[in-house]
């Protein structure tokens, strides 16, 4: 995989993702990659959207942050505590795959209540990294 632009891998993997596909291969004159994918059930609503942004609340009231694909996770600085506010887009963390860094963003404006990871847990699709208390 030297030749191989991170960038072009890192894309594919995200259209892949967001499409169903079980499996992703690119090849060019640099070389070639390939790998399977999780198979994630999509509901009749999603098929052929974007990834939506996360609308599901905690049993408690509070907003749930998903891991959006499985890796390991690290801490964006500053670092996720409980406490700190947060805008809509801000980059919170980051979940290492493939080797490739992938930022995840705050769905939300809030404030943080619960952090669920510690940096270099792995992390796998779906799972609630932290709670947060939405701003309205």
């Amino acid at each position: 995989m030297p030749g191989i632009e991170s960038e072009l891998i890192k894309h594919a993997l995200s259209v892949a993702r967001q499409r169903g596909f079980a499996e992703v291969e690119i090849e060019t004159e640099a070389g070639r990659f390939s790998a399977s994918l999780e198979k994630v059930k999509k509901t009749p609503a999603q098929v052929g959207q974007e990834a939506a942004p996360q609308k599901e609340k905690a049993s408690n009231g509070l907003f749930d942050i998903k891991a959006p694909l499985v890796g390991y996770y690290s801490q964006a600085m500053p670092g996720l505590a409980s406490g700190i506010t947060v805008a809509k887009g801000d980059v919170i963390a980051s979940i290492s795959a493939l080797g490739l860094a992938n930022d995840v963003e705050s769905p939300q404006e809030g404030e943080i209540v619960e952090v669920l990871v510690a940096d270099g847990d792995p992390v796998m699709y779906g799972q609630v990294i932290a709670r947060m208390k939405v701003n309205k």
